[in-house]
This record gives structure tokens, C-alpha cells and sequence, in this order.
């Protein structure tokens, strides 16, 4: 049984949805065979640009982290 265009869009952006509410919350959402998605804080620091040498602040910020499972390892 094949899915429409339309039902593969609504699957879409429930699993969108639900990685996204899931670890805004600061839960870890693991999905067996797949992996397991996990928000983290990256600390604020200082970085240098490219383009100009100059020295910039950049702000702390939240961050998705996807650690691979075993299973999906071997597959790749």
C-alpha cells in the first residue's frame, strides 16, 4: 500500500513536530534502529572571522545532537 503525496507530507511534520517538542522539553527522543536526538547548550564564546580577522562574541545556544545507533552504524 503505497502513501500519497499528501500523506507522506502529513507524516512529515508530525515526526517534525514531535523531535521538536520532544527535546525542547530537554527529553531525549531515542528511536530504535535509528538513533537517539538529544538537545544540548553550546556555551558562548569568542570566534575570529574569515573574512576580517576581527574577534566576535557569539552567544550561547541550543543545539539538536543525533547520536547514530549501532544498527544504523553497521547498515552505513
Amino acid at each position: 500500500m503505497a502513501l500519497s503525496d499528501h500523506e507522506k507530507q502529513i507524516l512529515k511534520n508530525a515526526k517534525e513536530l514531535i523531535l521538536r517538542e520532544t527535546t525542547e522539553q530537554g527529553a531525549k527522543l531515542q528511536l530504535f534502529g535509528l538513533g537517539t536526538f538529544e538537545r544540548k547548550t553550546q556555551n558562548a564564546r569568542t570566534a575570529t572571522s574569515p573574512a576580517t580577522g576581527a574577534k566576535v562574541d557569539v552567544p550561547a545556544k541550543s543545539v539538536l545532537r543525533f547520536k547514530a545507533s549501532k544498527t544504523l552504524t553497521h547498515v552505513l
